[in-house]
């Protein structure tokens, strides 16, 4: 079962990732956790944090995340990695 759904975004050369069930991240700790996945922090606004990697990645305490690529292959390799983040705050 995967804890996330990928879908292109209809407003950006972006992918959605929306986890199934609802989330709560502590946006600190999930700064933490990408950080040793060679995620750079860009912005940490308190209500959403931007990192990038091979792209940028918003994410929001909800779990949602802005995936902000057009390469599908790519948003769904980054969606497999940080999906295991849902799964741990499931």
């Amino acid at each position: 079962m995967s804890f996330y759904l990928l879908r292109p975004c209809d407003s950006s050369a972006a992918f959605e990732l929306k986890p199934r069930k609802a989330v709560k991240l502590d946006l600190q700790r999930t700064l933490e956790w990408l950080r040793k996945r060679e995620f750079r922090e860009v912005v940490d606004a308190g209500v959403m944090v931007i990192v990038e990697r091979e792209c940028m990645v918003n994410l929001y305490p909800s779990g949602r995340m802005l995936l902000r690529t057009s390469d599908k292959r790519l948003a769904e390799k980054l969606a497999a990695e940080v999906g295991l983040l849902l799964k741990g705050a499931a």
